[in-house]
């Protein structure tokens, strides 16, 4: 997997996504505001269906990416979703 050490999960509950499992940072839920996405401290609920990168919406999925660069440079411990490949570590890790 790279140079990635973080462990997270992607997952959706009706218009809501969530990214859990970043070390140091709370469990986020993602909703569109205003043409912008707002995340907030929200456990994702038990109903919540786990999602591979390509299915999030693609402005989500550039702010997901951005958002993860930003932990793996501070450091963090490791993500895995599953059987997903990406071309550049970065992408190993959703």
């Amino acid at each position: 997997r790279g140079n990635c050490e973080m462990a997270v999960t992607l997952s959706q509950h009706g218009t809501t996504y969530y990214l859990s499992g970043v070390p140091g940072v709370p469990d986020l839920g993602w909703v569109r505001e205003d043409d912008q996405w707002l995340s907030r401290p929200e456990a994702r609920p038990a109903e919540a269906e786990t999602i591979q990168l390509q299915q999030l919406p693609d402005d989500l999925r550039e702010e997901l990416l951005a958002f993860v660069a930003r932990a793996e440079a501070m450091g963090g411990g490791r993500w895995d979703t599953g059987s997903w490949m990406g071309d550049a570590d970065i992408r190993r890790c959703l």
